[in-house]
C-alpha cells in the first residue's frame, strides 16, 4: 500500500526536477507547480516507553551511548542538540540546561530543566572526564550518530524487544513525561522547542492507562 507521505515526497520531487529543468531552459514552466495539493498526513508515531522498558533498553548499551539516551529521555532533546551539547551550557546549581539558537531546528534559545536523576548521572560523566562536550568517547568529541552509534542502537533495542523504537521517538516519549509534570502549555513549549500547539500536538498521545485513571466528576 502506498501512503500518503510516498505520495507528497514523489510529487515533492517531480516538482524540484520540473523547476531544475526551467532553470536550465529545457522547459518553459513548471507544469505541476500549484496544481497539485499536498495530501494531509496521518504519520504522527505514538509511542509510549514506560521507565522500567527503558532501562532495560539501557542494560544493553555502553558508554557514550548510554548517556546519550539518558540526555534524550530526560530532557527532549533533539539528536544533534545533544551531541553538541557542552558542559558550559549545563548549569548544575540553577538546574537548566541551556541550547543557543545556533544549535536548535527552530534558531530560538531553549532553556531545559534538569531532572534530579539526570543530574546525578551528569555529575558522575563529568567528575571523569576533560571533554568540554557531554557526550564524548575517550575524550573526544562526537559529530554523528552514524556508524558505530547507530548500530549500537540498533544492538540494544533489538535486545530489549522495541524493534520499531527509533532514536527520535525517545523525544516523544520526553515531551510525554513533561506533558505529565507541566501544567503551563508555554513552558511545555519552551522547554521542548515547538513554536506552536500544532507541531506540539504531534509528539502529544495518551495512552490508554492514563484515560483509565480519570477521577470522574460529573455533578
Amino acid at each position: 500500500m502506498i501512503t500518503r507521505s510516498t505520495v507528497n515526497k514523489e510529487v515533492a520531487a517531480l516538482v524540484t526536477l520540473f523547476n531544475r529543468m526551467v532553470d536550465h531552459v529545457v522547459i518553459e514552466q513548471n507544469p505541476i507547480r500549484r496544481k497539485i495539493t499536498k495530501l494531509e498526513e496521518d504519520n504522527i508515531r505514538n509511542k509510549s516507553l514506560k521507565i522500567e522498558k527503558f532501562k532495560e533498553l539501557l542494560s544493553f548499551t555502553t558508554k557514550p551511548l548510554t548517556e546519550m539516551l539518558n540526555v534524550a529521555f530526560y530532557t527532549a532533546m533533539r539528536q544533534g542538540e545533544i551531541l553538541k551539547l557542552q558542559w558550559s551550557q549545563v548549569d548544575f546549581e540553577a538546574g537548566i540546561i541551556t541550547i543557543p539558537g545556533t544549535d536548535t531546528k527552530n534558531s530560538s534559545t531553549r532553556k531545559i530543566p534538569i531532572h534530579p536523576e539526570l543530574k546525578r548521572i551528569l555529575l558522575d560523566v563529568k567528575s571523569v572526564t576533560e571533554s568540554r562536550s557531554v557526550i564524548s568517547c575517550n575524550g573526544r568529541s562526537i559529530n554523528s550518530f552514524h556508524g558505530g552509534l547507530r548500530k549500537k542502537f540498533d544492538t540494544a533495542r533489538m535486545f530489549a524487544g522495541l524493534d520499531d523504537l527509533r532514536f527520535h521517538d525517545i523525544r516523544h516519549v520526553a515531551t510525554n513525561m513533561f506533558r505529565k509534570s507541566v501544567e503551563d502549555p508555554h513552558k511545555l513549549k519552551t522547554i521542548t522547542g515547538h513554536k506552536s500547539d500544532r507541531a506540539l500536538n504531534r509528539y502529544i498521545y495518551v495512552p490508554t492507562d492514563e484515560l483509565q485513571e480519570i477521577n470522574w466528576n460529573f455533578n
